[in-house]
């Protein structure tokens, strides 16, 4: 008797073993066909030998040879460092008042995704917290302006 086989996105497992148990090995199974085991611990020891020469590079100037690994360094003036400073506080502050607009919506969206009723107190601290988030988003945009 022939045993038929499946399977599963070119994996050597059988189509039965497709299961959340099974999801790993077949990624596994997976990446194996795209890059080998050696393929992969070569890449990613070459990986870790740049980032470790990029760090002796910092921590050793002198040597002539590291230098090469060493990453430019972004030399600003004080007024475009005060400048980019402002500016990436503003998009905190912008980040807060979308943090507090959207607070209430996930609350509601999640109570009712739960088929439960919107209770007094839960509802009265998510507006608390809104209310705070959007405040201190404001305050935070007004003061880098």
């Amino acid at each position: 008797m022939v045993q038929l086989r499946r399977y599963w996105l070119f994996s050597e497992l059988p189509f039965w073993c497709s299961g959340p148990r099974f999801a790993s090995r077949a990624f596994n199974a997976n990446m194996e066909t795209f890059l080998p085991d050696r393929v992969r611990a070569t890449l990613l020891g070459l990986i870790a030998i740049a980032f470790i020469m990029t760090r002796l590079a910092r921590w050793f100037p002198n040597v002539a040879w590291l230098q090469v690994f060493r990453l430019p360094l972004i030399k600003m003036t004080e007024a475009r460092r005060e400048k980019r400073r402002r500016s990436s506080n503003r998009m905190a502050g912008l980040e807060m008042v979308l943090a507090g607009a959207v607070l209430p919506l996930v609350y509601f969206a999640s109570t009712v995704m739960f088929f439960n009723e919107p209770e007094t107190m839960p509802t009265i601290i998510v507006t608390a917290c809104s209310v705070l988030c959007i405040g201190l988003g404001i305050w935070i945009f007004v003061r880098n302006w």
